[in-house]
């Protein structure tokens, strides 16, 4: 879209610097009178009109609009640098929270499997009456928090990189 505005005022502004060329334009016209007779019509005039206009002072007009078209022109690419400026940086946020959203996923899984061999051990410990059930209660949130955390990992990871695909206009690729 940003691009398609510069465009757009680039050309608003070459057709504002064209109001000071000068305009050609030529006409053409063929005429005859007819006679009621089978004689040729005996009058045929053709006439050929080349027309130049030169534009010498329209109270400025011109130059003020060919002005105010240069400053939109102008806005406009400015306007296009911060786009994509703004873009590029979006794009390096999303890439490094990918990259610490993986780690953090990976941790995740760690943490996991962690908890679910403290927990096994608990258990076989609380059976043969060595940890009490505050312990064992213990051992069992901790599984359960693990794991809650390793979803909230994951979907973390998958949005940021949905927003990666949204950045990079292949979102519609992504979904097919």
């Amino acid at each position: 879209i940003a691009r398609t505005s510069q465009e757009a005022s680039r050309l608003a502004y070459r057709q504002a610097k064209a109001a000071y060329l000068p305009s050609l334009s030529l006409a053409y016209s063929h005429g005859w009178r007819e006679n009621n007779t089978l004689a040729l019509d005996d009058y045929s005039p053709k006439t050929l009109m080349v027309f130049v206009n030169v534009p010498l002072f329209n109270g400025f007009q011109n130059y003020t609009a060919t002005r105010a078209a240069q400053y939109v022109h102008r806005q406009s690419q400015e306007e296009f640098a911060d786009q994509v400026q703004n873009t590029r940086l979006a794009l390096a946020d999303v890439a490094s929270r990918l990259v610490d959203l993986r780690k953090r996923r990976e941790l995740a899984r760690t943490t996991v499997e962690f908890s679910e061999q403290n927990y096994q051990l608990v258990e076989q410990l609380k059976g043969q009456g060595r940890v009490s059930n505050i312990d064992f209660i213990d051992a069992k949130l901790s599984v359960q928090n693990a794991r809650l955390n390793e979803v909230i990992a994951r979907h973390d990871f998958t949005g940021a990189a949905v927003e990666l695909f949204y950045l990079l206009g292949e979102l519609a690729a992504m979904v097919e």
